[in-house]
């Protein structure tokens, strides 16, 4: 993963489990509105620079492909902040050495390389999956996590997105329940069923009497056969899930953030919220609706002109004709009358 400053070699930027330097590219990222008003409305705005972490939960980068989608994680420079109301506590985070500090007591992620700044913080509710451009570029990496401290991050974000889960059922089961169904109900739906086959009933007397056969219970799977089946069944659907993704590689699509990456951490003095960065997406959305609503006026006034220019040609040709043509025609007509009202 490492090289030293003067390297030369080529790698995909940004590289997994490294942290970097992202921006967002507005160009890139309106290029398919395929509008030079929204380019220029995005340049007049300001992108800076973040660091996140590279979750490298994303696309492979394969060659062929101009852009792939790439997971990162904003880097906090600071303890995130409870939002009660969600079921998420600023302890739902880790430290990044050399920061220490933390309310559960959790160690800091130890770094290869060093981390520039302090009171820096991990948080799994602050990740976004982006577009890049799939590029080779000689541009080390300076810090990054290794593969244990990448899977004990892993595992402790789990358990903080299970437990916000949690949180979010207790949310939902706290909410007033729906009326129950009424015994009548409760009856004609069970008649509803019976009447479609979904139960077989025996009962009766004549019914049983003519009943030349039994039916049999089905013993039900035991846990163990469940288990063994759906487990069976999640390993197939990986493995095809898994042949999908590395058989047919695919581009990011061309509407999401664009961003640009390096791992140049020397490029940022002071980290900055990543609050800026979700700003900074809602000002590219903000110029993606106002072209979309440009291009809805102009299709409409390109309608009312078609539409007006259709009026006037119908209108000129209702008209009746004038000249001698017209004359000549309307002769034949009145002694063609005349005929029909002789011979007919």
């Amino acid at each position: 993963m490492f090289a030293d400053d003067t390297s030369s070699e080529l790698l995909y930027i940004p590289d997994a489990g490294a942290f970097a330097v992202a921006r967002i590219d507005p160009d890139a990222s309106l290029a398919y509105l395929n509008d030079p008003v929204a380019i220029e409305a995005a340049r007049k705005e300001t992108f800076r620079d973040y660091v996140v972490y590279i979750t490298g939960d994303s696309d492979l980068p394969f060659p062929g492909v101009s852009y792939r989608q790439e997971t990162i994680s904003l880097v906090l420079p600071s303890m995130p902040v409870d939002v009660p109301e969600e079921g998420i506590t600023g302890a739902m985070s880790l430290p990044i050495q050399p920061t220490a500090t933390h309310p559960t007591g959790r160690a800091p992620l130890a770094t290869d390389g060093v981390f520039p700044w302090a009171n820096c913080y991990l948080s799994p509710f602050a990740e976004m999956t982006v577009r890049c451009p799939n590029v080779l570029a000689a541009d080390p990496v300076v810090c990054a996590l290794d593969i244990p401290e990448q899977v004990r991050m892993h595992v402790l974000f789990q358990k903080d997105i299970a437990e916000y889960h949690r949180a979010q059922k207790r949310k939902q089961s706290s909410a007033p329940d729906e009326r129950p169904c009424s015994d009548a109900e409760n009856q004609s739906i069970a008649d509803s069923n019976s009447a479609s086959g979904d139960s077989v009933s025996m009962c009766g007397d004549e019914q049983s009497s003519h009943a030349t056969f039994s039916l049999e219970p089905v013993p039900p799977p035991t846990e163990a056969q469940v288990e063994e089946a759906t487990a069976e069944q999640r390993e197939a659907a990986e493995i095809a899930a898994l042949a999908r993704f590395l058989l047919m590689p695919r581009a990011a699509p061309e509407e999401m953030i664009t961003v640009t990456f390096t791992h140049n951490l020397s490029r940022v003095k002071d980290v900055n919220h990543p609050s800026g960065f979700y700003a900074e997406m809602d000002v590219i959305s903000r110029i993606v609706k106002e072209s979309v609503a440009r291009r809805i006026k102009a299709a409409q006034d390109d309608a009312k002109q078609l539409d007006e220019r259709t009026a006037i040609y119908l209108a000129h040709h209702a008209r009746p004709a004038k000249g001698p043509k017209a004359s000549k025609v309307s002769a034949i007509r009145r002694w063609s009358a005349k005929l029909r009202e002789i011979f007919c």
